[in-house]
């Protein structure tokens, strides 16, 4: 299945790049790859303007073993991942093209201890790393549902957030947002959450 064993295969090349990063896996080049596939050269100075759908296809498909699936220890959530010049080599990360829609089967990376979620993707549900027992970082630049998940999970040992709602939240006493990160605070967690955008005078982060 395409994408397999990830419901999105966007997210399968966030953890792609992950494992390139980690040299778990090597493609060789995204020359050579694209040869691969295509079985002829490919000049990518001439080729690479647009995504090559048979190297697309080629990740989307690459098999990922449990012992793979175990290694990936932290993912980033950005345009500058290593995996998508494979697909499109001159891609500028303008649009959405690799976004990721859902995070079902991040459980299978259970030795995660970091997410970072700079684009390409939604507000991140918390919810959603719940089985993640080793997260220890999280950083998200893309907004959080469910803050009070957080609590659950019981390695972390910090959180970072940019994001003008959430920040709206935690600054304000009372709300469920800022019971929950001064729990997380009194448990040792380091937290830090900064608006995106603020007029003058910027306030400061809450940490």
């Amino acid at each position: 299945m395409t994408g397999a064993p990830f419901a999105d295969p966007n997210l399968k090349l966030v953890v792609l790049s992950s494992l390139l990063d980690a040299k778990q896996i090597d493609l060789g080049t995204p020359a050579q790859l694209a040869t691969h596939v295509l079985g002829r050269a490919v000049d990518l100075e001439d080729e690479g303007y647009e995504i090559i759908p048979g190297a697309q296809a080629y990740l989307e498909r690459y098999p990922l073993t449990d012992e793979l699936l175990a290694a990936v220890e932290e993912i980033e959530f950005d345009g500058g991942g290593t995996a998508y010049e494979f697909a499109w080599y001159f891609w500028d990360g303008e649009d959405d093209v690799f976004d990721v829609k859902e995070l079902t089967g991040i459980e299978l990376c259970r030795n995660l201890r970091s997410f970072s979620a700079i684009s390409m993707i939604g507000n991140v549900d918390v919810r959603a790393l719940l089985s993640l027992r080793k997260l220890e970082y999280l950083r998200l630049n893309t907004g959080i549902d469910h803050i009070e998940a957080l609590l659950d999970l019981p390695r972390l040992k910090e959180v970072r957030v940019l994001d003008n709602g959430t920040y709206d939240k935690v600054t304000t006493a009372g709300t469920p947002a800022r019971r929950t990160f001064d729990t997380l605070k009194d448990r040792g967690v380091r937290v830090w959450v900064h608006w995106a955008s603020a007029t003058e005078p910027t306030p400061p982060a809450f940490e």
